[in-house]
């Protein structure tokens, strides 16, 4: 509906898939091995939940979203990480926390927009 949900306390109870995300990532210009562009983070809410479960899918996504962003591209396969394909958790794991450790103290392939 293009609406904002309100803002209400998240549902506490188990996750449902109340909303979804994407993260386009641009491609890499392979003359100068730098991204072409913007990241662009899309989160969209599915119809049928109450605006307390939407709120925590929108947070559990978001934070899965901007994992992308960080750099990390790929996702988890396991179901307790921020980074798992459907987020079931409210915050990075220390798998997704030492994951990201490895990622910024590894030497660079890609480089940022100019």
């Amino acid at each position: 509906s293009g609406s904002v949900p309100p803002d209400v306390p998240p549902d506490t109870a188990p996750p449902v898939p109340a909303c979804q995300g994407l993260t386009k990532v641009p491609a890499v210009d392979s003359t100068t091995n730098r991204f072409g562009g913007p990241f662009h983070v899309y989160l969209s809410v599915l119809g049928g939940y109450t605006p307390a479960q939407v709120q925590a899918c929108m947070r559990r996504t978001a934070i899965h979203e901007v994992g992308h962003v960080l750099g990390l591209f790929l996702e988890s396969p396991a179901p307790l990480d921020i980074m798992y394909v459907t987020p079931a958790v409210a915050a990075p794991s220390e798998q997704d926390r030492r994951t990201v450790e490895v990622l910024y103290h590894t030497r660079a392939t890609v480089l940022p927009p100019p």
